[in-house]
């Protein structure tokens, strides 16, 4: 007689093996614990597995195994158990640190990344003062600083570090006329130089 075994913990099928004979009674069968002799009567698809439930088998949603993320927390995690996909969760993986879930999809904030990359764009005075002179800025700033007040001449001279978003680098960009981009180039010039 054939029966079909079925996991402990979670009652989903196994396979089927041959029952043995009972020995003390003739003509019948040793049905062990974790299976059935009901057959199941249909196959499960993709992400589904066969479960034996209230002395019948049912087709219930599996996605054990799949890493899932958060859309709102951008946290990602395994399945583990059998059940329906997890609400609030998705497939895809965020790409980087600045991607925001919006109608159905990972999109990537490119102005935040942008001020991120800004914001941490710096250089010593030496490198700044070099890229200045290859951009041909030199004159220009020295003729900003012979009228600038005392303490933007100082600050000028004394500083360690020149970070792109500075309030001196921002007003030395007005004076200069020069885009976003022409500075975050000077920037990245003076990033190679030494």
């Amino acid at each position: 007689m054939k029966i079909y075994n079925y996991k402990q913990d979670t009652n989903e099928f196994l396979g089927e093996s041959m029952a043995r004979p009972n020995p003390l009674e003739p003509g019948n069968y040793l049905i062990p614990r974790n299976a059935t002799t009901v057959a199941p009567k249909t196959k499960p698809g993709k992400n589904e597995v066969l479960v034996f439930e209230n002395n019948n088998w049912v087709i219930k949603e599996d996605y054990r195994g799949t890493v899932v993320y958060n859309a709102e927390f951008r946290e990602g995690k395994t399945i583990d158990e059998i059940g329906p996909f997890p609400k609030g969760f998705i497939l895809d993986a965020p790409t980087s640190e600045y991607d925001e879930f919006i109608k159905g999809a990972w999109v990537k904030n490119e102005a935040k990344e942008l001020q991120d990359y800004r914001e941490n764009l710096e250089c010593g005075p030496l490198q700044i003062r070099r890229a200045i002179r290859q951009f041909g800025y030199k004159q220009a700033i020295e003729d900003w600083l012979a009228k600038a007040d005392e303490d933007t001449r100082e600050d000028w001279q004394v500083a360690t570090v020149i970070k792109r978003l500075d309030p001196m680098v921002l007003q030395v960009q007005k004076v200069l006329g020069a885009t976003d981009e022409q500075v975050d180039n000077l920037f990245e010039l003076g990033k190679t130089l030494a």
